[in-house]
């Protein structure tokens, strides 16, 4: 029952979305049609969910963000740091990992130094909004509006490149009103990354991107990546936020064309 109650909580947005399709259906007195989801989104997002949890399994990410924090002399400088890194990080792991990677780290600093908190932590998150926004495969409103409207790559950074540069340039800059406060001698901690690991990472995210980017069939590159995870690890698909998942098929059901006509025909 707890465990029941603690799911509701924490997918707020999938319960709404999924009592809205009811009501739909019953006012419509119609069924959506499951090809009215966009698959395209939906596979992209699963193959992008289990490569981010690999990435997150063999500390990756806290390896990558402890060596460019050693770059940093003072507290500036780290915020400056954790800014740059959410932003690339979010471009191809989506806003959220780059999110909930940082701001532990970003904690654990604070706790030694003392400095502004919740300024540098807004700064961090936007970071990671603005870089999930410039790509394709950043956040899944990108992969839908990709997708839906079969998009090029190089017409999507049209419009989505001139808008990070402003923005992340203008974010940049706001950094320096925070002081820059030398830094005392701060923990380190080992990760033991084995190098064959670290190649896999790389690999699958490099297959998950040609499925998005439309070089290799999208369920081809999806096979692929759910076979390896198996083989790899897998308790990692337990890992993966499934109601996401339903959340998106859930607004593609309400919004699909069986609605629409039944709507209209009323």
């Amino acid at each position: 029952m707890k465990n029941l109650s603690r799911t509701i909580k924490q997918q707020k947005i999938m319960w709404v979305t999924l009592l809205i399709l009811l009501l739909a259906s019953l006012l419509c007195h119609s069924l959506p049609k499951i090809s009215d989801v966009n698959w395209q989104t939906i596979l992209s997002l699963f193959s992008l969910m289990l490569v981010t949890q690999y990435f997150i399994h063999i500390k990756a990410l806290d390896y990558l963000s402890q060596k460019i924090i050693n770059l940093a002399y003072t507290h500036r400088q780290v915020v400056q740091l954790l800014v740059l890194l959410a932003g690339f990080l979010a471009m191809f792991l989506t806003n959220d990992v780059a999110i909930l990677s940082l701001i532990p780290l970003f904690l654990v600093i604070h706790k030694q130094v003392h400095g502004p908190f919740v300024f540098p932590l807004a700064l961090i998150t936007i970071a990671a909004n603005l870089g999930s926004a410039l790509t394709p495969f950043g956040n899944p409103q990108n992969l839908y509006i990709y997708n839906h409207y079969q998009l090029s790559t190089p017409n999507f950074l049209k419009i989505s490149v001139p808008l990070f540069l402003i923005s992340f340039a203008l974010l940049l800059l706001t950094t320096f009103t925070i002081p820059a406060t030398p830094l005392p001698a701060l923990k380190q901690t080992n990760y033991n990354i084995k190098p064959l690991s670290l190649i896999t990472a790389f690999a699958l995210l490099i297959v998950v991107l040609a499925g998005v980017l439309h070089f290799i069939q999208l369920i081809y590159t999806t096979i692929t990546i759910a076979l390896a995870v198996l083989l790899i690890n897998h308790l990692l698909f337990t890992k993966v936020d499934y109601g996401i998942l339903v959340t998106f098929i859930g607004f593609f059901l309400i919004d699909s064309g069986n609605f629409r006509k039944t709507k209209i025909g009323h």
